[in-house]
């Protein structure tokens, strides 16, 4: 059996002062999948209209909705009833306990956890991890739906309930939204549909907690101080954009060279602190102006812009970090310059890297002006506040690059860290879980193989998947999310955002209750990072971490 999917987040609450929920999902507005019909069993209707109610745990819940409509009689289940597969992932940071549903309009819950649309089996998701499977039984000539209902639990003290709408419209398309209440009422989030998921055959739906209150996506580090002032670098959790510059790339494959849809300032503005920036020198006759441009990367799948310079990075760069209000935010300037001759280093950007460090000044951060304030030169072991510390008359963000030869020309100097300041693997798999191909190299999927990776702060060591290399020690640690399309499953970057944001969720969660990943998870990358969870998931695991004077 197939079945479409969609990842659907409803955010619970997670504490008792809270009120409201908030819910997104990406996922896939496709046809009916049937899985053959259901036999036997009857349905509670309400005579009057025929809406069909499930019981539940909360015995008002069929009566509420009947009031007014007649008495409750039973029907036989149809013959023609189809199936929607749903899997629900705990990312709350607390148990979540499954406690009952209802529907309608010949929509009930079955499967795994609920035998034959009958009262729920009470199904516990503890913190940080599990998922639960239930099946919405329907009738594909009419909309029908099912509301499933979860308590959130600290301890055995309930929190709150968290009630997903989910359903089916009469022409077969899936949706999902939160329900605030069992009378109906809603939030007004909708689920946010996008795909196809790629070789999922159930909808994703995680339960994630609210963004904390107060914290703007422009100012995040500096809203979060009281959590993160006195917390290292490497030890703060920071959202960053994979080839970040891949927007300004050209057509005719803009869609295999697109990983962003917005530009650096706008990246910034929502909450991106690392950047990975790419570029190539390019000469006359391929360009405007010889110079060096944005690029994807090497082989068959590269491209280049035709108008993003690495001047116009630095200028939007510079442009942010100097812009009001931004003196405690941070920066982290991941570089690769390529085209260059490495012998005699011909065509290399000198005059562009020079005006980068004149027009920051000190605000560009090298290991002397950590050592002139008697800081490690090791930019990872050095906390927010001692960052925000040092001298700057300009009172902008402060800036890390890692590049050796630009920094040196920039500042004098580069940085000391063997190996390199900035450490990173990547899974190289184009699915969250991993699917057979040909090549028999896909199975392991995204999750699996960052999970090892943070575990042990592994690096990439070649082959695909890619090996777990060496750990990265000292400096700075990224991990990327996205999928990577390989031969046997050559999907664009965009068809595999459902992958990215699956990896993520179970990354959250994992972080949540594994120590080892807890201790290693520094900077997560992804792509199209306005269509992720990676921001709000970022910022709330910096939240958790508790205040200091």
């Amino acid at each position: 059996m197939e079945r479409s999917g969609f990842r659907l987040a409803a955010v619970g609450l997670w504490v008792a002062a809270v009120v409201g929920l908030l819910v997104s999902s990406v996922g896939v507005a496709a046809g009916a999948q049937t899985k053959g019909a259901v036999g036997g069993g009857d349905r509670l209707v309400c005579a009057a209209d025929s809406v069909n109610h499930i019981t539940a745990d909360r015995d008002d819940q069929v009566a509420r909705s009947c009031a007014g409509k007649g008495s409750i009689v039973k029907r036989p289940a149809s013959p023609q009833d189809l199936t929607r597969g749903f899997r629900f992932y705990n990312s709350t940071g607390y148990d979540v306990k499954l406690t009952g549903t209802y529907g309608a309009n010949h929509g009930r819950c079955g499967g795994d956890v609920l035998e034959g649309g009958g009262p729920a089996i009470p199904t516990t998701l503890i913190r940080g991890g599990g998922s639960i499977d239930v099946e919405l039984i329907y009738d594909f000539a009419e909309t029908n739906w099912c509301n499933i209902i979860f308590e959130v639990l600290d301890g055995h003290n309930p929190i709150t309930e968290i009630t997903v709408n989910v359903g089916v419209s009469g022409d077969g398309t899936p949706y999902a939204q939160n329900a605030s209440d069992h009378d109906g009422t809603t939030t007004g989030w909708a689920p946010d549909i996008q795909g196809p998921a790629l070789n999922q055959d159930y909808t994703r739906i995680e339960l994630l907690p609210p963004v904390p209150s107060g914290i703007k996506p422009a100012t995040w580090m500096h809203d979060l101080a009281p959590h993160l002032a006195n917390r290292t670098l490497s030890d703060i959790l920071i959202p960053g954009s994979h080839d970040a510059a891949s927007y300004s790339l050209p057509a005719p494959n803009d869609d295999l060279w697109h990983t962003q849809s917005d530009d650096l300032i706008q990246q910034l503005n929502d909450g991106m602190r690392e950047l990975d920036i790419r570029v190539e020198y390019r000469g006359d006759g391929q360009v405007p102006q010889a110079g060096y441009y944005a690029h994807h990367g090497g082989g068959a799948t590269d491209g280049y812009s035709q108008w993003l310079t690495l001047s116009r990075i630095f200028s939007d760069i510079e442009s942010w970090a100097t812009a009001a209000g931004h003196s405690q935010e941070v920066i982290i300037l991941n570089l690769s310059i390529d085209g260059v001759d490495p012998k005699n280093g011909a065509n290399f950007p000198v005059d562009d890297c020079r005006s980068f460090g004149t027009t920051l000044g000190s605000a560009l951060v090298s290991p002397v002006d950590l050592q002139s304030a008697g800081l490690p030169t090791d930019p990872g072991q050095v906390t927010l506040g001692q960052l925000w510390s040092l001298p700057d008359p300009t009172g902008a963000a402060r800036v890390i690059m890692d590049n050796s030869k630009c920094m040196t020309i920039a500042k004098g100097t580069a940085w000391y860290n063997t190996g390199g300041l900035i450490g990173s693997y990547y899974a190289d798999q184009c699915t969250a879980d991993g699917i057979p191909v040909p090549e028999d190299n896909q199975k392991s999927g995204i999750t699996r193989q960052i999970l090892a990776a943070v575990k042990a702060r592994a690096t990439q060591a070649g082959g695909t998947p890619d090996a777990l290399g060496s750990p990265q020690v000292g400096g700075l640690y990224v991990l990327y999310t996205q999928g990577t399309g390989e031969v046997g499953c050559l999907y664009t970057p965009t068809q595999m955002v459902p992958a990215d944001r699956a990896a993520l969720g179970a990354l959250y969660g994992h972080w949540q209750t594994d120590p080892a990943i807890r201790a290693n998870l520094n900077i997560i990358s992804g792509d199209f990072v306005q269509n992720t969870n990676l921001y709000r998931d970022v910022i709330t695991m910096d939240a958790s971490f508790p205040t200091t004077p």
